[in-house]
């Protein structure tokens, strides 16, 4: 796991923050965990995966 450094202003509390820094996580881990599911069940290849890379790029994703 990778660890981050920020800046928290005085007047937010830390709590708050660290709560939806961990609800923000969970979400992502279950996005990611669904992608390598499809990805395993539509047995994409390397090159679809990269021309995806591309799309979502263009689209303002990533």
């Amino acid at each position: 796991m990778t660890d981050i450094k920020i800046r928290v202003p005085n007047n937010v509390p830390p709590s708050v923050l660290k709560r939806k820094i961990e609800e923000v996580i969970r979400e992502e881990e279950l996005r990611w965990a669904l992608f390598e599911k499809a990805k395993e069940e539509i047995a994409l290849t390397n090159k679809d995966l990269e021309e995806l890379e591309r799309v979502g790029k263009r689209h303002g994703k990533r």
